[in-house]
């Protein structure tokens, strides 16, 4: 099983709410919070692999799983 780590990103982020999504100590993606449209937290999440992939989830849980799920290589069917 990967080895998932998360370090935060100094200087960028006041609350100190923005981190680096690293696996197997290698940086594979970026989740950070932002005040959604509607004023609810919103937490931006993005991987860094091919193919990438990026989208916005409700808690930082939920970022951090969906940056998992784009890099975890997938089963050929």
């Amino acid at each position: 099983m990967a080895r998932w780590t998360r370090k935060r990103i100094k200087g960028s982020d006041p609350r100190g709410e923005d981190w680096s999504v690293f696996r197997e100590g290698e940086a594979v993606g970026r989740v950070y919070y932002e005040k959604g449209r509607n004023g609810a937290p919103d937490w931006f999440w993005a991987s860094w692999v091919i193919p990438a992939a990026s989208g916005r989830s409700e808690t930082r849980e939920e970022a951090l799983e969906q940056v998992r799920r784009a890099v975890t290589p997938k089963d050929p069917a």
